[in-house]
Formats: structure tokens, sequence, C-alpha cells
């Protein structure tokens, strides 16, 4: 089931990473980037070397990974070849779609 971000209707469209990890929960660096990585959100690169996320592709990142049921521990190292393939074993048998 998507995660109802509607009581916080005022994040803006575009977010630094700070702000992108603080829309995730408050999430680490690392585990922000696995994540984007493994859900193919890419970031926009705009004059001034400033790397900015659209909050509709961190929603549909969230959405994703709600609906595959894979869990990310929050204090726990990322494995991201281990939850791509959690991923893939779901997808496989009809249980992350």
């Amino acid at each position: 089931m998507p995660v109802d971000r509607s009581r916080f209707p005022d994040w803006p469209a575009l977010m630094d990473e700070a702000m992108g990890r603080d829309y995730f929960g408050g999430i680490g660096a690392e585990l922000f980037h696995a994540v984007l990585a493994l859900q193919k959100v890419r970031a926009l690169e705009l004059p001034g070397r400033r790397t900015l996320w659209a909050r509709t592709d961190l929603d549909r990142a969230i959405d994703s990974l709600a609906r595959s049921g894979v869990t990310i521990p929050p204090t726990q190292p990322v494995d991201v070849a281990s939850l791509a393939l959690e991923a893939a074993a779901r997808r496989a048998s009809g249980k992350g779609r």
C-alpha cells in the first residue's frame, strides 16, 4: 500500500540530498543513495554543481519499496546487491507487483 505523504503537502518539488533524506524519514546518506540506485532514481544536475531530486521520483521510489515488501533496516549496513536480489525474487514469484 502506498505511503500517504499528503499530510506533508509543503515539501518542495525539488530537494537537495539533506532534504531528500529527511523526506525518506531521516535516513543516512549511504542508505539514501542505495535506495535511489536500486529504484533507478536519477538526480537532476543543475548549474553551479547543485544536485536535486524530484519529489515525484522520490515518491515513486518509496511506493515501489513499499509494494515490493523490501525492508531496509536504517541502522544496518546497506547491501545493495542483496536488496536487488530480494526484489527480483519477489517479482519472479509475483509478490512484488
